[in-house]
């Protein structure tokens, strides 16, 4: 273990987020390097452009710096500090988190073969299986998140390529066995893919605690919200994925810019303190909430699934500020009329970033396995960085409206 990878993740988020410009000197955050032409010293240092890879080509420092649309040395750094981040030990990045989905997948999945997902992913992460890998000739199965035994028997079956996770799930937060889910595939030789957006690369470890052969990130989430950049990124520790990964995106053109890159860097040191605040607010939400409502179901990993032996005991070191709330007995009219009266926590869709938000949800109505009836909707809260009082005076004011506070 090298002298920075033994450093605790503040330290090593300020540590490895540099740009070095020549030797001996470098930058505490990588600026934005803009390239489309990159002229060379001579024709010597110019490798012919190999066609299994585009990330082969060029050597020195900045390997791979030969043309700005492939990469600059922004994105590199970027991609370094992530890599050191997750554990990993290569990460590619793209323009979006829906996009690196999409190239680890297509790498990983071919036509032909199957692709297993937990069907606790998001809406978005659905359709684009459905609606572009499964035309394309991928068998895409859905399993439930918490049936071990039933993805034993799946993967068994022939021509599986890889398994595709997200846990905590998108609105119910299922909390899966990784680690289990992960050895089960190195057993069956089948590759592991886990969406960690969730823990914003700070609250899990897929690779250490999860041990899994992928992970993927959504940076329009935590990473790159606050500045309104989008991003995506994926993390292996097997060089010959990284290099398929890295090669798919430059062949669709698929890669993230040096402005951007440069923006999600700049808020990566602050991330843990950024994330804490948040989860610290959505706790007094949360105890608040509980406080006065006694009909009121409050879905959230630490909060839903907490006990001594559970999985989220062991394998999280924290929970984000994401939760969702059921309220039984109040039909979908009066909830689409109550979220009208927010005014701290706003509407929109894409959390992750500074503002409160809310959504009214029907996840049911795209799950193979339901949480509850098809047609329940769920008010899903995300907690930013206002004031906790404030957002949970504007929470209470709003479910005041439709609940029966605790006698």
């Amino acid at each position: 273990m090298n002298e920075k990878s033994s450093m605790r993740t503040a330290t090593r988020l300020v540590a490895n987020n540099t740009l070095e410009i020549a030797d001996g000197i470098s930058l505490p955050v990588p600026q934005a390097i803009q390239a489309t032409t990159v002229l060379f010293d001579s024709p010597s240092r110019m490798l012919p452009i190999a066609r299994d890879s585009l990330d082969l080509t060029s050597t020195g420092r900045h390997a791979g710096f030969y043309y700005g649309g492939v990469g600059t040395p922004t994105t590199q750094a970027l991609a370094a500090s992530l890599s050191a981040l997750e554990g990993g030990e290569s990460c590619a990045l793209f323009p979006s988190g829906q996009a690196a989905i999409h190239a680890a997948t297509a790498v990983l999945a071919q036509p032909g073969t199957a692709l297993l997902v937990s069907d606790s992913v998001t809406y978005t992460t659905r359709w684009l299986f459905d609606q572009v890998l499964a035309r394309q000739g991928v068998r895409v199965q859905y399993f439930h998140p918490l049936r071990l035994d039933v993805l034993a028997r799946m993967i068994s079956a022939p021509g599986v390529a890889a398994v595709f996770m997200e846990s905590p799930g998108s609105m119910f937060f299922e909390v899966q066995d990784v680690r289990a889910i992960s050895g089960l595939c190195r057993s069956h030789g089948v590759a592991s893919i886990l969406d960690n957006t969730w823990a914003g690369s700070v609250l899990f470890d897929g690779f250490a605690t999860g041990e899994v052969d992928v992970v993927v990130l959504s940076l329009s989430k935590y990473h790159g919200a606050p500045c309104g950049v989008s991003g995506g990124a994926i993390i292996t520790r097997e060089q010959d994925h990284h290099m398929k990964f890295r090669n798919f995106g430059a062949l669709i053109g698929a890669t993230l810019t040096s402005d951007a890159a440069s923006r999600i860097a700049a808020g990566l040191p602050n991330l843990p303190l950024r994330m804490q605040r948040m989860a610290d607010g959505a706790d007094h939400i949360l105890a608040t909430i509980l406080g006065h409502f006694g009909t009121i179901d409050i879905l959230r990993p630490c909060a839903a699934l907490c006990s001594p032996d559970s999985l989220w005991q062991r394998d999280f070191s924290g929970a984000n500020s994401l939760m969702t709330l059921r309220l039984d007995g109040v039909c979908l009219p009066s909830m689409q009329a109550a979220i009208e009266r927010f005014r701290v926590v706003r509407h929109g869709y894409g959390w992750g970033g500074d503002v409160s938000l809310v959504n009214l949800v029907q996840p049911n109505l795209w799950r193979d396995f339901p949480f509850g009836g098809r047609d329940d909707a769920y008010l899903r809260l995300y907690v930013g960085m206002e004031d906790p009082l404030d957002i949970a005076d504007d929470v209470l004011r709003v479910l005041s409206s439709v609940l029966q506070p605790r006698a």
